[in-house]
């Protein structure tokens, strides 16, 4: 309505929530403006325009790589700040509630950061990253259940399995 009408851009600018942090988180996480200026015409020339088409391939990608960057920082961290510790759980929030691939793969990143955690005996300094991190995926949860309790279909959550069955009632035969 703010548009004055339909307009197939604007739905896809949406997108742009999802990787501008991620990209800003990851820039910042660079030591020199020469590595953040690699990195941005890496990712252009990579797939720059899958950061406008609408997919959300391409921002679930630089999120991915905005948690994993920001999980090592705070391995690596020898005091590190509570702005880098809520990083990683904000940013798994973010990819479990973009596809179910980004839910696969920040619980996978979640595993691996608490493994290399506790073989650094670190967790108890990593407690209050774990202990978000876990309750991040809650968002992703909730969605799930939010959806099924309105019979509403989402690629996330329970049934998402179930549709691929749903080929089968078109038409198409094994």
């Amino acid at each position: 309505r703010l548009l004055g009408g339909w307009n197939e851009i604007a739905p896809k600018l949406a997108g742009a929530l999802l990787w501008v942090p991620a990209l800003l988180v990851i820039l910042e996480l660079l030591p020199t403006v020469a590595a953040r200026l690699l990195l941005l015409v890496a990712v252009l020339m990579i797939n720059g325009i899958g950061m406008i088409d609408g997919m959300l391939d391409m921002p679930l990608a630089l999120t991915v790589a905005a948690c994993a960057a920001a999980m090592q920082r705070l391995l690596v961290a020898t005091d590190a700040s509570r702005t880098l510790q809520v990083l990683p759980p904000l940013l798994l929030a973010a990819m479990a509630v973009t596809k179910n691939e980004g839910f696969v793969v920040g619980v996978l990143l979640l595993l691996a950061f608490a493994c290399l955690a506790a073989r650094q005996r670190r967790l108890r300094a990593m407690r209050l990253t774990l202990v978000l991190s876990v309750l991040a995926f809650g968002f992703a949860i909730a969605w799930m259940l939010a959806c099924q309790a309105r019979g509403l279909a989402s690629d996330l959550g329970p049934g998402a399995l179930r549709r691929f069955d749903g080929v089968r009632d078109v038409g198409v035969r094994d």
